[in-house]
């Protein structure tokens, strides 16, 4: 990461990574964003921002054990189910509650 000069952002697919590779980024002393794809207190480790999309872990695996539960018994089930999530900011606290679903 240090020898290449054009990164300017990394997005890591959880927060144990994310924490990792911002505090490299600090060593460093490259301004680099850093987002992760899940919320966890693990954020809290972090020193520097770090976006993060926080994910609906509960509500998650309640609608996957409904549907498994409706293929097993050979019921009818939604394919795609489309949850919301939250955008955070840790730095500024700016909490975007996105209404849209992905």
């Amino acid at each position: 990461m240090a020898e290449n000069q054009n990164i300017n952002a990394l997005i890591l697919n959880s927060d144990f990574y994310a924490v990792f590779a911002k505090k490299i980024t600090n060593e460093i002393g490259k301004k680099i964003y850093v987002t992760s794809f899940d919320g966890t207190s693990l954020l809290k480790m972090a020193s520097g921002n770090i976006i993060h999309i926080k994910q609906p872990f509960e509500e998650m695996g309640k609608v996957s054990a409904e549907t498994l539960l409706k293929k097993i018994n050979q019921e009818k089930y939604q394919k795609k189910r489309y949850l919301n999530y939250e955008l955070i900011d840790k730095d500024y606290r700016n909490e975007v509650k996105e209404k849209e679903t992905f």
